[in-house]
């Protein structure tokens, strides 16, 4: 586990690089809180504003969307689900 390595857990991590280290060093100084503490705050928040880029089948549907939406394309089909064949391959 990452916050369990020693005393100095931002020195233990090995990838960090040397101007990442001394951010989370300053803010240590800046807050009071232990390190440890500092780190996993880091990386939490990191992890929730990351966003990870649309696979390209999501991309796909997405641009289909704003396609149909350019187009003016509407419809409520209530059996996608199940007839899903149908309207990928059929007219």
């Amino acid at each position: 586990m990452l916050l369990a390595l020693g005393s100095c857990a931002a020195r233990s991590v090995p990838l960090l690089a040397q101007q990442t280290r001394e951010q989370l060093e300053q803010i240590v100084r800046i807050t009071g809180k232990p390190e440890k503490t500092v780190l996993h705050e880091v990386v939490t928040n990191s992890l929730k504003t990351y966003h990870k880029a649309p696979s390209k089948s999501a991309k796909a549907v997405l641009n289909l969307i704003e396609w149909a939406e350019q187009e003016h394309i509407t419809g409520k089909a209530t059996d996608v689900s199940t007839n899903y064949n149908m309207y990928a391959w059929e007219e």
